[in-house]
């Protein structure tokens, strides 16, 4: 089951329309998650613990405003970092979970 769960991830990363990027010269802890009418901006990972366990803050943000604005703060830092897919990749294959 595991096997099959990481070869799906390992198929959907090599799709040319997933885009993995990372930014070598700076950490980056945030997360934005930005949907089609609404952002959210907080500490949650997309975790169980994230989502479930941990105590964390988030914020939705339903103003054009203010979600044009999270949007230019996150395409910049997008456009800092450089192609990460095959060593995402390649990191999968070689842990534990990709045997």
């Amino acid at each position: 089951q595991l096997v099959k769960i990481v070869d799906d991830l390992i198929n959907f990363l090599r799709l040319d329309k997933v885009q993995v990027r990372s930014n070598k010269n700076r950490f980056n802890h945030s997360k934005c998650y930005i949907f089609n009418e609404s952002a959210a901006v907080g500490s949650s990972n997309l975790t169980g613990a994230g989502l479930a366990g941990n105590v964390e803050l988030n914020a939705i943000l339903y103003q054009p405003s203010a979600q044009k604005e999270l949007k230019e703060w996150y395409e910049k830092r997008w456009n800092e970092a450089e192609d990460a897919k095959e060593e995402l990749i390649k990191t999968i294959e070689e842990s534990k979970f990709g045997l």
